[in-house]
Formats: structure tokens, C-alpha cells, sequence
């Protein structure tokens, strides 16, 4: 297969699977000490990849019409 329906069961993953909650349960099993005890930063870093998340589908077609044409064999 080839076009973004290549990425079909992994953009489903993440738009059906990666939830805020499921960032958060993620997120509490990180040992304090990674995150030097703040957590503002880390709930930061978890805003930044949900709100990533939403945006890959957008991401990879931003790509695909790039001159750098990382996808050569989409039609």
C-alpha cells in the first residue's frame, strides 16, 4: 500500500488509543527523579505530545507535498 493509508493503523492508534488519560497513567509511572520532581514540566511535555498527536495525520501530508518529497513513491 501506498499514500497515508500506510500509516492507517498507527494514525488509529494514536487518535483512538493515546488518550490525555492514557498520557497521564504514562505519566505517573515515571520516576520523579527524571523529571528532577517537576512536574509542571513534565504535564508541559504530556500538553505538547497530546497536542501532537492531533496533528501527525496533518504532519505527514505536510511532508509528502514537501520539495524534499521524503515519500517517492505516493501518488
Amino acid at each position: 500500500m501506498q499514500g497515508i493509508g500506510s500509516f492507517a493503523p498507527w494514525l488509529d492508534r494514536l487518535s483512538g488509543r493515546i488518550t490525555p488519560d492514557v498520557l497521564d497513567d504514562a505519566a505517573k509511572q515515571i520516576p520523579p527523579g527524571w523529571y528532577e520532581f517537576d512536574m509542571d514540566a513534565l504535564y508541559a511535555l504530556l500538553e505538547r505530545l497530546d497536542r501532537r498527536r492531533n496533528r501527525v495525520c496533518e504532519q505527514l501530508e505536510a511532508a509528502w507535498k514537501s520539495s524534499r518529497q521524503p515519500f517517492a513513491n505516493w501518488r
